[in-house]
C-alpha cells in the first residue's frame, strides 16, 4: 500500500469510526495494527467528548464523579453500548475502594456544585476533588483554581496524604514524588495515581507501552467484561507478557489501594466518623486483619514520627517503639520495667505505648468476637 492508498483507507475508517484520521493516523503508526488503532482513537475521542446529562455537557472525568464509576469502567460501560440512564440505574459497587468520608456536591445555598461550576466556567473535577478530597472551601478552592488552574498545590497532598506516603515510601518502597506529581499535573485521585504509577513502572521495567497497557488494564481488569477478555485479547493480540504485566500491576495495584483504605479507617476514627460501636463492625465489612490493626494504628492513625523525611536515628526510634507496643500486652511488669530501662523509654513515649497497645488489643478481640459470630450463625 502506498501512501496515497494509506491515506485513503484511514479516511475511510475514520470516518467510518467517527475518529479524528491524525489520531487513527499516529496510532497506526505507533501499533502497526488497525484494529488497535482504531480502539485507541475511539477512547481518545471518549475522553474528550462532552456527554449530556441533565441541562449540562460533561467531559468524562466529571462523570465518572457525579456516577461514582471509575473512569476506566465508564468507558467500558459506554462502548458496550449502554446509554447514561442505563449506567445511572446501576447500583455502585460500594468496594474497599470507595472513600468512607464524602461531602456532600450541594453548596451552602443548596445550589448544585456541577450547576455553579457549569455557570461560572469552572472545572467541576477540580473543585470538587479542592473541597471533596482536601476540605477546601468553596471560595478557596475557587481561588486555586483560578490562580494555577487544575494543578493541585504539593502542600495540600502532603497535609491530607503525609503520613500514608510516608509508610508507603518506607514499607512498599513507592516513589512517592511520582505518585505526587500524577495527582498534582493530571488532577487525579490518590487512587488513581497508584494505579497509574505501578502501570507505569512495571511498563519501563518490561519496555511496554504505557498508553496501551493502560487501557488494557481498564478492560483485563473489569469483571464486567469477563465474557469479553478472550475476544478482546485475539482481536488485539495481547501478548502473555502484557497478561503477565496485568496480573503483576493488578496485584501490586490492589496491596497499596488497601493501604489507603486503612489510611482511609485511621483518618475516620480519628475524625470521629464513627461511632465506638460501629468501628469493630467497620473492621470487620472491611475484613481487616490482627496485622491490618496493628499497621493502621502504628504507622497510620497517630502522629508520632509521621515526618516524610527522617533520620536513621530517628527512623530507628520509631520502629523500636513500634516493636515495643506490638509486644507491650504480652509482657509481664519485670519484662515491661526492664524494656523502659534498656530503650529508655520517655514518660511521654510510655503513655503513647499503653495507648496504642490498648487500641490494638481492643479492636484485635472485636475482631474476633465478630468472627465468632459469623461461624455460630452459619452453623445454625
Amino acid at each position: 500500500m502506498n501512501i496515497k492508498e494509506k491515506k485513503k483507507f484511514l479516511r475511510t475508517i475514520a470516518k467510518d469510526e467517527g475518529v479524528a484520521e491524525t489520531t487513527l493516523d499516529r496510532y497506526y503508526k505507533k501499533y502497526e495494527n488497525i484494529d488497535k488503532a482504531v480502539y485507541m482513537a475511539q477512547i481518545k475521542r471518549r475522553k474528550t467528548q462532552k456527554i449530556k446529562l441533565q441541562n449540562s455537557s460533561l467531559g468524562l472525568s466529571d462523570l465518572s464523579i457525579i456516577l461514582g464509576i471509575k473512569e476506566s469502567k465508564l468507558i467500558n460501560m459506554l462502548n458496550s453500548g449502554m446509554s447514561i440512564e442505563e449506567i445511572k440505574q446501576q447500583k455502585p459497587n460500594r468496594t474497599r475502594k470507595t472513600s468512607l468520608k464524602q461531602q456532600t456536591l450541594k453548596l451552602p445555598n443548596g445550589q448544585p456544585l456541577l450547576d455553579f461550576c457549569v455557570e461560572n466556567g469552572l472545572n467541576f473535577s477540580c473543585i470538587y476533588y479542592a473541597i471533596n478530597t482536601y476540605g477546601k472551601s468553596i471560595e478557596e478552592a475557587i481561588e486555586e483554581y483560578r490562580r494555577n488552574g487544575q494543578n493541585i498545590p504539593q502542600q495540600w497532598i502532603f497535609e491530607k496524604y503525609g503520613i500514608l506516603l510516608k509508610h508507603l515510601l518506607l514499607q512498599n518502597n513507592v516513589n512517592i514524588q511520582r505518585v505526587v506529581s500524577y495527582m498534582r499535573k493530571e488532577n487525579i485521585s490518590i487512587n488513581d495515581a497508584l494505579e497509574e504509577y505501578v502501570i507505569r513502572k512495571n511498563c519501563r521495567n518490561l519496555d511496554l507501552d504505557y498508553e496501551w497497557m493502560h487501557e488494557l488494564y481498564g478492560v483485563l481488569t473489569d469483571e464486567n467484561m469477563k465474557e469479553e477478555y478472550d475476544d478482546f485479547k485475539s482481536i488485539f493480540f495481547v501478548s502473555e507478557q502484557e497478561e503477565e504485566c496485568i496480573i503483576e500491576s493488578y496485584d501490586e495495584i490492589e496491596n497499596l489501594q488497601r493501604k489507603l483504605l486503612l489510611y482511609e479507617i485511621a483518618e475516620a476514627f480519628k475524625d470521629g466518623i464513627f461511632e465506638e460501636s460501629e468501628k469493630g463492625e467497620l473492621l470487620r465489612i472491611y475484613n481487616i486483619t490482627d496485622k491490618e490493626v496493628e499497621t493502621i494504628f502504628l504507622d497510620l492513625y497517630n502522629g508520632y514520627g509521621n515526618k516524610i523525611s527522617l533520620s536513621k536515628l530517628q527512623q530507628k526510634r520509631v520502629s523500636a517503639i513500634a516493636e515495643i507496643t506490638k509486644k507491650w500486652y504480652y509482657m509481664t511488669e519485670a519484662q515491661r520495667i526492664d524494656i523502659l530501662e534498656k530503650e529508655r523509654i520517655s514518660t511521654a513515649e510510655k503513655q503513647y505505648i499503653e495507648s496504642l497497645s490498648s487500641n490494638i488489643i481492643k479492636y484485635q478481640r472485636e475482631l474476633h468476637i465478630n468472627q465468632d459470630k459469623q461461624k455460630e450463625i452459619l452453623r445454625k
